[in-house]
C-alpha cells in the first residue's frame, strides 16, 4: 500500500478478522479463541503491509512516550548522518521505542 497509511483496520479487513482479533496477535496475547492458523495469518498480513503500531495510540493508551531523544551537534555535519540516524532507529525499534530528533 504505497503512499497509505497502514491502519489495525486495513490488517484486519485484509485478513478477515476484526481489529480486536489483530491487537491481541500484535500485543502476544494467547487466547482459545484465536487459533494458531488466524495468528499466522494476521502476522503474514502486518509483514505483507508493513503495518506498524501507532505511536500516539499506544502512548495514549499506556501514558508512556517510548521517546529517546537523539540531540548532537555533530550529527549534521558528517557524512555519515543519514546511517547514524537510521541506526539510531532501528536500534530504538527493536526495543519498542522511537526516537526523537
Amino acid at each position: 500500500m504505497p503512499d497509505q497509511v497502514v491502519t489495525i483496520r486495513s490488517v484486519a479487513k485484509q485478513a478477515g478478522v476484526s481489529t480486536t482479533t489483530v491487537s491481541l496477535v500484535m500485543n502476544k496475547v494467547e487466547t482459545p479463541t484465536i487459533s494458531a492458523e488466524t495468528r499466522q495469518r494476521v502476522l503474514e498480513v502486518v509483514r505483507e503491509l508493513g503495518y506498524r503500531p501507532s505511536a500516539s495510540a499506544r502512548q495514549m493508551r499506556t501514558h508512556k512516550s517510548e521517546l529517546i531523544g537523539f540531540v548532537s551537534d555533530v550529527v549534521v555535519t558528517t557524512p555519515f548522518a543519514v546511517d547514524m540516524i537510521r541506526g539510531a532507529q532501528e536500534a530504538a525499534w527493536q526495543q519498542g521505542k522511537f526516537c526523537l530528533y
